[in-house]
């Protein structure tokens, strides 16, 4: 239940289609850390931020160290603009 790393598709696309490495790689040998972590608890502009800090699109979410989700920049930035059409109507 602790998030230890990630793994994208980038991480493991050229290996995905070579079936000799299927049986001998552990998905431990190709995680990373995130570039950062959204703690549940985070306000808007800390969230903004390590999006920022990063460069990252999508962001690891955890409660008290348990990984909860993905969000991702593009699914805030639509939340943003439906809520700005909502205050300005």
């Amino acid at each position: 239940g602790q998030l230890t790393g990630v793994l994208t598709l980038d991480d493991f696309k050229q290996l995905l289609f070579d079936s000799s490495y299927h049986d001998k790689i552990a998905v431990s040998d190709l995680m990373l850390a995130p570039p950062a972590i959204i703690e549940r608890k985070d306000n808007m502009a800390e969230v903004m931020q390590k999006f920022q800090g990063t460069g990252a699109w999508n962001l690891p979410v955890v409660e008290d160290e348990k990984y909860v989700g993905f969000i991702s920049k593009s699914k805030l930035f639509s939340a943003y603009r439906r809520k700005l059409i909502e205050v300005s109507d």
